[in-house]
């Protein structure tokens, strides 16, 4: 066999399509354009998944100053195509050559592809043409993303929460903050609007300004060790609570529409918040966080209705 003179090597996807769902079919061909003749032998090709966690951690001063990295892996897919099965000749020669390629996504336990400050999740199909001893093989990559929503049972189920502050100061009376926060369910999709409905109760001498946004926070796993970081959205802010004063007010947070879904994986998790703060002046504010998941659309659609259960009321008491 001659010299390998690759013209053209890659790897094109079905319609250019790059996001796919869970349990559904990857479909594309490899292309091969060369000079000479090549065994099919020689050419690996593969459809993979990992997940990755790496950041780096500095210890001491001066000459004393040392780095630790920490780092974790899970391959998630590793799926092989064989040239040599899928063809009738264990040969090509000099043209173009196309081989269509079809891997099946599993239906479940593969995360959402995700990129973030210290990780990712990441999903390509690598091909590779083996060359003699102390030669660089030739290869093509490309990436596709994966979109695996989370799928659970409370999706559309109310929750509230109900918070209480006693305050005081030196020149002022004590008093209470009730603060009361529901939302209609667990459940949403990107580019939706989460109604935020909040009763503030302002049993004291402060003025009370309200405010809610949408909080994500990632946590990246590795070596027993955690690293977290937190992104704040969009902040509505609701009207003040005078002194004395009872309101009651529906916010409209907003989701972005290209936000991350909500995320869970050994390594890696996405979780979502709706933070409501109550700014007090001159004191610690008050501060309440509900949960909530971020999927898509179509699992929204398909949960079941509205339930009637009871929402699930977190009664919790923060005092000074």
């Amino acid at each position: 066999m001659g010299k390998i003179q690759l013209r053209n090597f890659e790897i094109l996807l079905d319609s250019n399509k790059r996001t796919f769902e869970l349990g559904e079919n990857v479909m594309g061909k490899c292309v091969i354009a060369l000079e000479g003749e090549l065994q099919l032998s020689m050419i690996r090709m593969q459809l993979i998944g990992l997940a990755e966690v790496k950041w780096t951690e500095n210890k001491g001063s001066g000459n004393h100053r040392r780095n630790r990295t920490f780092y974790e892996s899970i391959p998630y897919l590793q799926m092989d195509y064989d040239f040599v099965r899928n063809t009738f000749n264990g040969m090509i020669t000099k043209g173009i050559h196309e081989f269509p390629f079809c891997y099946e996504l599993p239906k479940e336990g593969i995360p959402s592809t995700f990129d973030g400050y210290h990780g990712s999740v990441k999903y390509w199909i690598e091909a590779e043409i083996e060359k003699p001893l102390f030669s660089f093989n030739h290869k093509t990559k490309t990436e596709f993303e994966v979109e695996a929503p989370l799928v659970c049972d409370n999706l559309m189920l109310p929750l509230g929460v109900s918070s209480e502050k006693k305050i005081g100061f030196l020149w002022q009376k004590s008093g209470v903050i009730n603060v009361d926060v529901n939302i209609d369910r667990h459940g949403y999709y990107p580019g939706e609007l989460i109604s935020v409905n909040c009763n503030i109760a302002n049993k004291s001498a402060a003025r009370i300004s309200p405010r809610a946004t949408l909080k994500q926070t990632q946590t990246f796993t590795a070596k027993g060790k955690h690293k977290i970081k937190e992104t704040k959205y969009v902040r509505v802010e609701a009207l003040p609570v005078e002194p004395g004063l009872t309101n009651v007010e529906t916010l409209q947070v907003p989701i972005p529409a290209n936000i991350q879904l909500s995320t869970d994986c050994p390594i890696i998790s996405v979780t979502y918040d709706l933070h409501l703060t109550a700014e007090i002046p001159s004191a610690l504010n008050l501060h309440v966080d509900l949960p909530v998941i971020i999927t898509k659309q179509n699992v929204m659609n398909s949960s079941k209705a509205y339930s009637s259960e009871p929402a699930n009321r977190d009664l919790l008491y923060v005092q000074i």
